[in-house]
């Protein structure tokens, strides 16, 4: 008896399991009308779960639209080709900037994701071993120009091949991660990062 019609070990649990999520309802006999409709409202919600969807890509866009704008403008106001100009001119440029940035700021655009307990554990985690990554290469960048600064001789040169070691390791740590979230890669990956990922809500 039960729901699966005792098809024995992995059958049974999975009967259990509706069981369990059905309680003692009674077998489902839709009329055809009933069909009909049950059709409809499921096509609605098809339509709906879409647009919505493409609503959370349109505003995730104006997002990092609204980033990079206030990125150029910071880079406008505060670089050296604004140092460069007149005075009276600067002050200008920089009365119109601080107009643009409060226009900037006076539009939020937040787009958030629902998460249970366990994919917000996972996200953070992800989150945690990108920083990691993007921390990781920066730190190389940096050492790197200095090096650079140093010159190509003695010291300079002696600080780059330091840090062969290190950026050859960070290197196959990004390359893993890369292979981890790209299905069509094949060879080495970073399962626990994988794992991650997978245990992060869709639209993480």
């Amino acid at each position: 008896g039960g729901y699966g019609g005792g098809g024995g070990g992995d059958d049974d649990d999975a009967g259990d399991a509706m069981a369990a999520v059905l309680g003692d309802h009674p077998p489902m006999q839709r009329s055809a009308s009933q069909s009909r409709t049950n059709e409809r409202l499921t096509a609605l919600l098809d339509d709906i779960e879409e647009e919505t969807r493409e609503m959370r890509e349109a505003v995730q866009a104006l997002m990092a639209t609204k980033a990079r704008l206030a990125s150029a403008l910071s880079r406008c106001l505060e670089g050296a080709d604004i140092d460069a100009c007149e005075r009276v001119d600067r002050i200008d440029l920089r009365a119109r900037g601080h107009h643009i940035a409060a226009l900037l700021s006076s539009v939020t655009v937040v787009v958030s994701t629902a998460r249970s307990e366990a994919q917000a554990r996972a996200y953070e985690a992800a989150g945690k071993v990108v920083e990691s990554l993007r921390a990781g290469v920066s730190d190389v960048d940096a050492k790197l120009a200095a090096a650079g600064a140093a010159g190509t001789a003695g010291a300079g040169a002696a600080a780059a091949a330091e840090l062969v070691p290190t950026a050859t390791a960070l290197l196959r740590r990004v390359r893993l991660a890369a292979a981890a979230v790209d299905a069509e890669r094949e060879g080495a990956k970073d399962e626990r990062f994988q794992r991650l990922v997978l245990e992060c809500a869709l639209e993480d």
